[in-house]
């Protein structure tokens, strides 16, 4: 870090960090340094756009002394062997969702950062927004709704990219499950935990045979459950509600929550509201350099641990409709 600030280069600039950008300059204690790419071409146009100090090859970025953090955005089946790379080489790694396609991945991934003494976190975005932490506080400490008993989570929209695009590739482990699905599960671990006693899924498939809708149902061990659903194929509100022994929460866009009504027994209703924002990303930035500055390389909000159990819980609900990538067979 210099001058107090966590040199961050982003790894594959394609459309998500186009999205985490529009933000990235209200992360404070973070400083842009470069945009690396195979295509040197590709490079240099990101580094033009966004005003980054250098544009870069891998080798180049993992090489560069003010870059402390690199965010892998490259797409899925890549995040393993490009997250090793950066963490070999002493790197600390904000790894895009979906973290990796298999649990096994996950857990190499892991173990890779904890050998090189680096920290290593799920870029889990909508955890890190304010009126998360609220949530979580009223929810998991005050219980204000008492005991949590059922949640319900979707992330959908209408895909308009025709089949040839990532979201549907096979080789590239496309899908709704692992693009989108992943936030309503997220979610749900983040509330009630990241180990169902009970998993049951459907889905409908893409003609490039990946999931283009997903459902999935949970239940725990204390006899809460769960409904979930993620998919290219609907349009939604993408709302989330919690319903508890003594009331329910409702989170209108709960994956970049601007506001959410809690609907007491004891506490009436009452709205909770917060400042909108373009996309929210810095707020993830700005918690992995307060961890690396502190020296903690497992961040508590976005464990490893969990992060871990989540790719096991998804590979298991794609085993269950058949879907399966090169990377099962590793």
């Amino acid at each position: 870090m210099q001058d107090g600030k966590l040199g961050v280069a982003m790894m594959g600039p394609g459309r998500i960090v186009h999205r985490v950008m529009q933000d990235f300059h209200n992360a404070e204690n973070c400083a842009l340094i470069g945009m690396a790419s195979r295509s040197p071409e590709r490079a240099k146009a990101a580094q033009a756009e966004y005003h980054a100090k250098y544009a870069m090859s891998y080798e180049e970025m993992v090489a560069c002394p003010e870059v402390d953090l690199v965010y892998v955005a490259t797409p899925h089946n890549f995040h393993m062997e490009n997250a090793i790379f950066c963490m070999e080489h002493g790197k600390h790694v904000l790894c895009e969702k979906t973290f990796a396609i298999t649990e096994a991945e996950a857990q190499a991934m892991a173990d890779c950062a904890k050998a090189n003494g680096v920290f290593l976190m799920e870029a889990m975005w909508t955890r890190f927004f304010p009126a998360m932490y609220d949530l979580r506080r009223l929810l998991l400490k005050e219980k204000v709704i008492g005991e949590i008993r059922h949640v319900t989570a979707s992330m959908s929209f209408k895909s308009a990219v025709g089949l040839e695009d990532r979201l549907y590739a096979r080789n590239l482990a496309g899908g709704a499950l692992l693009d989108v699905g992943i936030y309503p599960i997220s979610f749900c671990s983040m509330l009630l935990g990241s180990e169902p006693e009970s998993v049951q899924s459907v889905c409908t498939l893409a003609p490039t045979g990946v999931d283009e809708h997903i459902a999935v149902q949970l239940q725990y061990s204390g006899g809460a459950t769960a409904q979930l659903m993620g998919a290219f194929d609907c349009a939604n509100q993408d709302m989330a509600i919690v319903f508890g022994s003594e009331g329910s929460v409702v989170i209108p866009e709960y994956y970049h929550p601007t506001h959410f009504t809690v609907y007491g027994k004891k506490t009436g209703v009452k709205e909770y509201s917060y400042a909108p924002e373009n996309e929210g990303h810095h707020y993830q930035f700005m918690h992995a350099a307060d961890m690396i500055g502190a020296g903690i390389c497992d961040s508590p909000v976005m464990p490893l641990a969990e992060t871990v159990r989540l790719v096991g819980l998804m590979q298991k609900i794609r085993y269950q409709n058949g879907i399966f990538y090169a990377e099962d067979n590793r």
